[in-house]
Formats: structure tokens, C-alpha cells, sequence
């Protein structure tokens, strides 16, 4: 199920000129799981946080080290 991205995070983002990319992928619970949906090396998954979208719905924001 693809999931929206919060506007405010977005225009955080774009606002800062935070250079990002959304990236889709299968439910994950740990940063080695996320590196290997996302076929990358798991010393790159630098942080995981997660994001309040609205009053009921929460989103995980990921960031990878620059390759």
C-alpha cells in the first residue's frame, strides 16, 4: 500500500533545499531488514525517525549515508 508522504515534511524538505527521494518498500521493523529490501549496504541506513502525519497515522523517515 503506497502511503502519502506528509506535505509539511515535504515543504520542509524542499523549503531547505534538503536534496530527498522517496523510496517504496515492504514493511520493515530493523535498519539491517531496510538495507537488504533496499538492496543497499546497512552501514549506509545512518537513522531511522519516525514522523507524526496526522492525528492517527505515523510515517518513518530514513536516512541514508551519501554514497
Amino acid at each position: 500500500m503506497i502511503k502519502k508522504v506528509a506535505k509539511p515534511i515535504l515543504n520542509f524538505l524542499e523549503k531547505n533545499g534538503v536534496k530527498h527521494e522517496i523510496l517504496e518498500h515492504r514493511l520493515v521493523f530493523t535498519a539491517q531488514d531496510k538495507a537488504a529490501t533496499l538492496k543497499t549496504d546497512e552501514k549506509q541506513i545512518v537513522k531511522s525517525v519516525v514522523v507524526k502525519l496526522d492525528a492517527r497515522n505515523y510515517g518513518l523517515v530514513s536516512l541514508k549515508q551519501k554514497s
